[in-house]
């Protein structure tokens, strides 16, 4: 990901997502947090960016790897399996994330993301839960999480 990216997926995703006052949790990458990637969020939603500290995304990896790591496999999954690949490159080694993701660019992943139906086959209720006790950093902080909003 890089500024042009970011400023992408503020624009046209995250503002969608943004109603209210809201905080955004970023780790320390530059696009992220540059004075523009900023700029971006506060002039495009009414989110605050706060920066977590450096090196500080493993004490939240519970939550990735119980929650998000298995939906965006799926989408992958689901991504790949609907893009049209030329017959030349069908063979099983010539079809791989990372170049395929390039010709596709990040409209196709965007559309793969708005159909995807898979959100209860990969996290239930009692993954969420355990994955957020986890969480050593939501353990540590005073937040009232209403799970069953």
């Amino acid at each position: 990901m890089n500024s042009t990216v970011w400023s992408f997926y503020v624009r046209e995703l995250f503002r969608c997502e943004v109603d209210a006052l809201s905080v955004l949790l970023l780790d320390n990458f530059d696009a992220h947090v540059s004075e523009e990637g900023i700029n971006v969020v506060a002039e495009t939603t009414s989110a605050l960016v706060c920066q977590l500290p450096a090196n500080s995304t493993a004490v939240c990896q519970p939550l990735y790897v119980g929650m998000m790591g298995p939906l965006k496999k799926k989408i992958t999954t689901k991504w790949l399996a609907d893009i049209s690949v030329p017959e030349e490159d069908s063979q099983p080694t010539a079809v791989k994330d990372e170049s395929v993701c390039r010709k596709c660019g990040l409209v196709e992943l965007c559309v793969c993301w708005e159909e995807c139906v898979c959100w209860d086959e990969c996290v239930c209720y009692g993954d969420a839960c355990l994955c957020y006790e986890e969480c050593i950093c939501l353990k540590s902080c005073e937040i009232d999480m209403d799970l069953d909003a």
